[in-house]
């Protein structure tokens, strides 16, 4: 596992929803560790903002986690060729 993550990094995103509306109410916040550096970090985390805002607004919440997942899995892997690990984490509030 420890030569996996230090391979392909990871990476957390945490977003924070309305549990009435399903609406976004804070976040997503995106966590990297061993996937950009920081020349490359800030338009690399744009671009996961808006891959998990674009999640959230086309799918139901029983399927939320794993599109998620999936869909942050597919879009490091567009822009830099890298599988890590990646951690969805929805709050309802």
């Amino acid at each position: 596992d420890r030569r996996l993550l230090s391979q392909n990094g990871f990476l957390v995103a945490v977003v924070t929803l309305d549990d009435e509306t399903g609406e976004i109410v804070a976040g997503p916040e995106i966590i990297s560790r061993g996937l950009v550096y920081n020349q490359e970090a800030a338009e690399f985390i744009a671009g996961a903002k808006e891959v998990v805002a674009e999640v959230v607004a086309e799918t139901k919440r029983a399927d939320l986690q794993a599109r998620l997942r999936q869909s942050l899995v597919d879009y490091v892997y567009t822009e830099i060729g890298r599988r890590p690990m990646v951690i969805p984490v929805v709050l309802e509030v």
